[in-house]
């Protein structure tokens, strides 16, 4: 009997500190997109690393953001060795150990698969990848503001993947300053967990390994960042949703752990109000609650 009781509270103490752990790691990479921003004329990095190459409005395969900020997570060395002169696909035949080099603060205590992959021939498949994406923002499908007006769609970059509307911290192909965020950086969410599993069983999926920011098509494939559009947790198979859109997921029960962008870290309840999700996840849409 006792036993039986005591394992329960175990559990939930273990799984606080899986979260505490969590929390930390969204909130080291926050802070280094803000050390970023110190030496960048206080702009955030791109989503994707902007003008590195002449096809880049196309959009493929280029950098991610987590690829910009290593020097300021203690990743000098690795970054060091990045050749930004040359596409990310080129990593795989240049030195495949970088692309596979995992960073612990990439990783959710909570989720238990591997993080490297290597059995796998092709670039994008191939390495490690992040428990964690940006958020690029979101899109209003027909929700209404406070005033019971349908919300305005911004511009945005169109993809097949789900287009890329110009409301989030994170941008394709460009950087978002301090004072962009218009709703205010405690208001909006930057970082949120993901990862990639389909419904049909299927793990890892395209692993898309965190240095990667686009796919290996021109398409503005983004592989980390998302768009918010649909409920966290909700689950998707093989091509049913563009992978810009495809939702936040966490190994927590009940809900996400997000970092907004002035650092500080929310567990987001799955049962949040679509249009309050929304609202969180762009930075100048006029909420400020």
């Amino acid at each position: 009997m006792l036993v039986g009781l005591l394992l329960p509270a175990v559990q939930q103490a273990r799984e606080a500190a899986r979260r505490m752990s969590c929390s930390n790691n969204l909130r080291q990479v926050v802070l280094g997109c803000h050390q970023y921003a110190v030496l960048h004329d206080d702009q955030f990095p791109p989503g994707v690393n902007e003008l590195q190459f002449g096809n880049l409005v196309q959009g493929g395969d280029n950098y991610s953001f987590f690829a910009l900020i290593l020097p300021h997570l203690e990743q000098a060395a690795l970054f060091s060795q990045l050749p930004l002169d040359k596409r990310v696909s080129q990593l795989y035949s240049i030195d495949k150990t970088l692309q596979a080099t995992a960073l612990p603060f990439l990783k959710c205590p909570s989720f238990t698969e591997p993080m490297v992959y290597t059995n796998t021939s092709t670039s994008f498949s191939y390495g490690a990848f992040s428990c964690y994406n940006g958020v690029a923002g979101a899109v209003w499908n027909g929700e209404k503001d406070a005033n019971g007006s349908p919300y305005t769609l911004p511009t945005y970059d169109e993809s097949p993947h789900g287009n890329l509307y110009h409301n989030g911290v994170f941008q394709f192909a460009q950087k978002v300053s301090l004072g962009d965020v218009t709703d205010g950086l405690s208001n909006t969410l930057m970082l949120g967990e993901w990862f990639h599993y389909n419904q049909d069983g299927a793990f890892p999926g395209n692993l898309r390994p965190y240095l990667w920011g686009t796919c290996h098509d021109s398409n503005r494939g983004t592989y980390q960042l998302k768009m918010i559009v649909y409920p966290m947790n909700s689950w998707y198979g093989r091509d049913e949703v563009g992978y810009n859109y495809l939702p936040m997921k966490s190994r927590h029960v009940g809900g996400c752990q997000f970092a907004r962008a002035d650092g500080s870290v929310s567990f987001l309840q799955t049962g949040i109000t679509l249009s309050v999700y929304k609202s969180l996840a762009t930075r100048n849409g006029g909420e400020l609650e």
